[in-house]
């Protein structure tokens, strides 16, 4: 292009997967985040407990400031949940996020599904 601005491609779209995550099998956690609007930052690691109702999950994946609302990835890359709170001031320390399949569940319930599509 004459402008010289580097033409990259579109992302795509992260899909809800149709089943729940298996924690227990996959405990793999990577979190695509970009904290307070940085750069794009990547963080992995294991770990993962339920919380009895099934509708958040703990990892220790380390996340920054400002990462709440980022996908948390499985280690065949399928959005699994939906991260939301860390405390690094808690020992052990711990980062949260909500299943998909809770926040599936919860959309079904209210009639909100298309806020999927």
């Amino acid at each position: 292009n004459d402008s010289g601005a580097v033409e990259r491609p579109n992302r795509g779209w992260i899909h809800v997967p149709a089943a729940a995550a298996d924690f227990n099998a996959d405990k793999r956690i990577t979190i695509i985040q970009h904290p307070s609007g940085d750069p794009i930052k990547i963080a992995s690691d294991e770990a993962t407990v339920w919380n009895p109702s099934l509708t958040r999950v703990r990892y220790r994946t380390n996340t920054l400031l400002g990462s709440s609302g980022s996908p948390c990835l499985n280690s065949r890359w399928e959005w699994v949940a939906l991260h939301h709170c860390g405390d690094p001031a808690w020992q052990p320390r711990y980062n949260q996020g909500i299943p998909v399949s809770a926040i599936v569940a919860h959309l079904k319930a209210k009639g909100r599904m298309k806020l999927l599509e």
